[in-house]
Formats: C-alpha cells, sequence, structure tokens
C-alpha cells in the first residue's frame, strides 16, 4: 500500500500510450459483467495453493514437503517480486491505463490522490489495488496468479499424489489447466485495461526466472519438520553421548590421578635410596 501510495503521488494524468494488446483486444473496463470474471484465474491459483499446502499436512511419507516451506517461499517471493515492482514503476511513470487516471477522471478515485507525505505514509489507506495511478511496471496481477501455480507444479506431486489424494495423471492435467489460465489472466488484464502488454509479458518472464533463481540457487534446501519419535531420539543419542563422554572423562582422570601417585610413590623411593 505505502508503494502504491508513492507511485500515485508523483503520478501526472496524460493519454494512454500506443499498445498493440490494446489494439487487438477490446476494451471490457466498462463493462460490469467482466468485473466478477477478471480475478477467476488468480483465485483459481491462490485456492489451489491454499489447497497443496492443507494436503501438506496429511504426510504420507517423511519426503513430503512441509507447509511452512511451502508458505515460506511463496511469501518470499512475493515480498521480492513486489520490491522489484516498486523500484521499476518507481524509477519512470508511465501513463496510466484504467479509466480513472487518464486525464479529466482523476477526480473518481477514492481516496483521492495523495499530496503530501503525510498521506502517503500515514493518512491514505487505500486496500483496492484499483484505487491507485502510476504503479504498471511490472503487472501484479500476473505475478501474483504465476507465483502460486510454480510453487503448485513444484510441491503438488509429493503432497497431492504420492499422499494417494489424487492420481498422477489427475494432477497432470489440473497443472497444465493452470498454466492455460496465465495467458488468460493477461488477456483479462489488457482487456480491462489495468495494465500495459508490457508489463503482462515482464511479468510473464520475470516470475519463473526469479522463482528458479530462488529455489534452485539461493535456498535449494527445504525445511522439514522434526516428527515426535525422531525427537525422542536425537535426545536419547544425545544422552548417551553425554554419558560416554562423561564416562571418558572419569577415566581419563582416573589415570591422571594414578600416573600422579605412582610418580609420587617413585620420588619418595628414590629420596630413601639416595
Amino acid at each position: 500500500m505505502l508503494f502504491r501510495n508513492l507511485a500515485f503521488y508523483r503520478y501526472e494524468p496524460r493519454p494512454r500510450l500506443p499498445d498493440a494488446g490494446f489494439e487487438l483486444l477490446p476494451e471490457l473496463a466498462n463493462n460490469k459483467a467482466w468485473e466478477g470474471v477478471k480475478d477467476l484465474p488468480l483465485n483459481a491459483a491462490m485456492i489451489t495453493m491454499i489447497v497443496v499446502c492443507m494436503a501438506s499436512l496429511f504426510r504420507g511419507s517423511l519426503h513430503t514437503p512441509h507447509i511452512v516451506s511451502m508458505l515460506k517461499r511463496v511469501l518470499v517471493m512475493l515480498s521480492v517480486g513486489h520490491t522489484l515492482r516498486f523500484c521499476t514503476y518507481m524509477a519512470t511513470t508511465m501513463p496510466g491505463t484504467t479509466t480513472h487516471c487518464l486525464p479529466g477522471h482523476l477526480d473518481e478515485v477514492h481516496p483521492p490522490q495523495p499530496t503530501t507525505l503525510r498521506e502517503v505514509f500515514i493518512t491514505r489507506i487505500a486496500l483496492n489495488p484499483g484505487n491507485n495511478c502510476g504503479d504498471l511496471m511490472f503487472s501484479g496481477h500476473m505475478f501474483g496468479t504465476i507465483t502460486p501455480i510454480l510453487m503448485v507444479a513444484k510441491y503438488g506431486k509429493a503432497t497431492l499424489v504420492d499422499t494417494n489424494i489424487i492420481r498422477q495423471r489427475t494432477f497432470n492435467f489440473y497443472i497444465h489447466f493452470m498454466y492455460c489460465l496465465i495467458p488468460i489472466q493477461g488477456m483479462f488484464i489488457i482487456m480491462m485495461r489495468n495494465h500495459y502488454t508490457s508489463d503482462v509479458v515482464v511479468s510473464c518472464y520475470l516470475t519463473p526466472l526469479l522463482w528458479r533463481f530462488y529455489c534452485d540457487r539461493f535456498s535449494a534446501k527445504d525445511y522439514e519438520p522434526v516428527m515426535q519419535h525422531e525427537v525422542e531420539s536425537i535426545t536419547y543419542e544425545q544422552q548417551q553421548q553425554q554419558h560416554e563422554e562423561g564416562e571418558e572423562e572419569e577415566s581419563s582422570n582416573e589415570f591422571l590421578e594414578r600416573n600422579e601417585h605412582n610418580n609420587t610413590v617413585s620420588r619418595e623411593y628414590q629420596y630413601i635410596v639416595d
């Protein structure tokens, strides 16, 4: 919200830039029937991610990924991605695409455009992303759609198939169906004039690259929970190790005391002989 407020603070209404997607796809921004349809792919991706996370609680084996590892990856991706978005759209403020960001329509935004830094950081609370202008490059909707799908593709087999919740064929069909939702979400965004086509394209290749770098290079290992019997086993082994170390230390002390006693006796005997 703070990032969007800063972008809106710097925004100046100007006409739209020429865009190939706007020329090829019809505008549906003023069509109320599409308001509830435009985010269906995003919602489907989020619901599927939640199902996979919950399925990880039914651990069919010790190799099933844990819900903490999955949520950690998604949250880190969203945090890094939106930080990169902020750096990008703050570097260059592009003309808005939605109707309320065009010249003569800025008064339709509620809450209104911030004019002071106090409004940016404190008083302006705009939870709805549609109440801002200037946060274009790259598309946050596409980023939020692709990231859960990539998480499902990475962990879905272990949590759904290996635990016998669904079959492998069913999972393969569904994950390909989810991949098909990505371009559909992109077309909805362009037709609703929420973003330029370049915003959608950049998000489509940046998100998988960022996911690949994070999962394969930066943090390749998942966290695995320690089960109760494993905790007891570790505790028992630690106690055994401490006991053995204690016995070795006692034996070593006894050996040193014995040597010291023998040396003392030897010195006394030598003194008597002399």
